[in-house]
Order: structure tokens, then C-alpha cells, then sequence
């Protein structure tokens, strides 16, 4: 959990919610994703507000699926680690993967905004017709800071 924490700390390029995931068990290294723009020309300040932003950012979730595609490794059984619970579409993307099971963390859940809760609902629907096992790790994570709902948190 800890990695996938790091993962958006470091590489997402959202100026509201940091969100990471790591696939840790394909390659010799973990598959790491965050939620940023799928090209450096559409991180542009503009494209930070919350009407623009939503439509052009990569969720973390999705970011690892590309890589994975354009790569062309498998994710058919491995695991995805990261601290929120994906949205319908990255969810999707998670069955249709072929991912086994995802790792959220519960301190995460807890802090979700109400405008967020029914999606994410519809997300671990999603997950349960599609067979992935869905785990609410609880726990504090320690050594990471993280940008939820527009602040700095200790997980």
C-alpha cells in the first residue's frame, strides 16, 4: 500500500487527489500507475480545473492497464494495490484485464466526498459481477504523505 501511496506522490499530476496503484507481481518490476494526463502538452494549468481536468486525466487504475497493453503483459490474475476503490470505468478495465483481486485501503474509503460514493459503489458492483476479489486493507500505512480532497494526509 505503502508503494502505491509513494507512486501517486511522486508521479500524479492532479492538483487535488493524489491517487497511485502498483500491480506488484508481473515483470521483474512492479507495474506502477497514477492519475495524470495521458500526454505532458495537456498538463497546462487550464486543464487543472476540476470541468476540464476530469475528462482529460488517466486514473491510476487505467495507467497501469496502457502500460501493461502497450507493453503487451498480461495482467490476467495479478493483483492491483491501490488506496481508493476505482471508479465504474477503471473498474471495467480491471475486469476486463483480467485482474484477480485489488487491494484498497479503508482509511482512504472513509475520507471519500458523498459526490464521490455512489460511483464507487457502482465500481465494486462491477468488480464483484466480474469475479475480482475486492480486499479493504485497514491499517495505518506510515512513511508517506498523500493529497486527498484537496489535503495533505498522513495514511
Amino acid at each position: 500500500m505503502r508503494h502505491a501511496y509513494r507512486a501517486a506522490a511522486l508521479l500524479s499530476e492532479d492538483n487535488n487527489t493524489q491517487v497511485g496503484a502498483v500491480v506488484p507481481d508481473t515483470w521483474v518490476l512492479p507495474l506502477v500507475g497514477a492519475n495524470r494526463f495521458s500526454s505532458p502538452n495537456q498538463n497546462i494549468p487550464a486543464n487543472l480545473e476540476r470541468s476540464r481536468k476530469y475528462p482529460r486525466i488517466v486514473h491510476a487504475e487505467m495507467d497501469i492497464i496502457f502500460t501493461a497493453a502497450a507493453s503487451k503483459v498480461s495482467l490476467r490474475g495479478a493483483t492491483m494495490v491501490s488506496p481508493w476503490s476505482p471508479c465504474p470505468p477503471c473498474a471495467q478495465g480491471i475486469v476486463r484485464s483480467g485482474i484477480s483481486r485489488i487491494y484498497i485501503h479503508k482509511s482512504a474509503m472513509d475520507k471519500t466526498p458523498e459526490r464521490w460514493k455512489d460511483l464507487l459503489e457502482i465500481g465494486h458492483e462491477i468488480l464483484e459481477d466480474g469475479g475480482v476479489n475486492l480486499i479493504m486493507w485497514e491499517g495505518k500505512v506510515g512513511d508517506c504523505t498523500n493529497l486527498f480532497n484537496g489535503e495533505v494526509w498522513e495514511p
